[in-house]
């Protein structure tokens, strides 16, 4: 599990997701109540996933190392 807010609470969690990621570049210069829903609908999708001050996801992570031959 991942804590997407890094300890923050929901309210980082959703912060994250509008300045970093696909949703912050596809956001970017787009009207305000454009935004606004945006931040709602992230909060609505993250909030069944707060426990305890912590937004925890399911995650992997790969790590990958390249060594010449």
């Amino acid at each position: 599990m991942l804590d997407v807010a890094a300890g923050g609470g929901l309210e980082a969690a959703v912060q994250q997701a509008m300045t970093i990621g696909s949703a912050a570049a596809l956001l970017r210069k787009q009207p305000e109540n454009l935004i606004a829903a945006a931040r709602a609908n992230i909060e609505k999708a993250l909030r069944p996933y707060e426990r305890d001050g912590a937004v925890a996801l399911s995650s992997a992570i790969w790590l990958v190392e390249a060594r010449p031959i």
